[in-house]
């Protein structure tokens, strides 16, 4: 048996190509070899999309930036009412039923649903692609 083989006779990791290893070869990497599904458009080579060179995948990471970025002023401007009428909030605060109105507790849950589906549709997405595939994580 050789020095650099294992005792199975098999060659060492440091003899074995990355294939051979089940990795990727490094050198044969790039980066138009990605595929995204985030926005759940199937997915799509980086930096092949729409024959535009590099510049798809750019525009695509500036978009979801944009939606991101959005969603989340969206998502904060409708947390400022819900604090204002949470009667968890208004007792810390001292201000007690100031802010409270008949019904106040429905507006809060619908803020609240609009707040976690919206602001969290990205993930909820992603989530039930997870789940279809039985490949959660």
């Amino acid at each position: 048996m050789s020095p650099s083989a294992d005792e199975h006779g098999e060659p060492s990791d440091e003899q074995q190509t990355a294939p051979e290893r089940g990795g990727e070869d490094p050198k044969r990497h790039r980066e138009d070899d990605h595929v995204d599904d985030r926005d759940g458009d199937g997915g799509h080579a980086h930096g092949g999309a729409g024959g535009k060179g590099d510049g798809g995948h750019h525009n695509h990471h500036q978009h979801m930036v944009r939606d991101f970025r959005r969603r989340f002023w969206i998502s904060l401007a409708l947390t400022v009412p819900m604090l204002a009428i949470s009667p968890t909030i208004r007792a810390w605060t001292g201000i007690g039923e100031a802010t409270a109105f008949p019904g106040d507790h429905w507006v809060l849950w619908t803020l609240a649903t609009v707040v976690f589906v919206y602001g969290g549709w990205p993930f909820l997405k992603g989530l039930g692609k997870e789940l279809g595939k039985r490949q959660p994580g």
